[in-house]
């Protein structure tokens, strides 16, 4: 589980970088609150890590990221 998501992490940060670069090399600026949003998900990098390798058993981990999930689907849902 734990290895499934440094697999995951290195796979969402290569997909948001290039999604960046195609957004910039479409002509569009960088939006100004990027930075914002890249401490966001560093702060957010570090304590799934904590929680991770620390604070939680697999199977809370499980839990957890199915919780997770259900709320992703759910909005993916409400929103089209």
């Amino acid at each position: 589980m734990r290895s499934n998501a440094a697999i995951v992490a290195v796979f969402i940060l290569v997909n948001s970088a290039a999604g960046l670069l195609g957004f910039t090399l479409t002509g569009n600026p960088i939006p100004d609150n990027t930075l914002l949003f890249i401490g966001a998900a560093l702060l957010g990098a570090l304590l799934g890590a904590e929680l991770a390798t620390r604070r939680l058993g697999q199977e809370k981990l499980q839990k957890l990221l199915g919780v997770v999930l259900m709320i992703a689907g759910i909005k993916m849902l409400l929103t089209g």
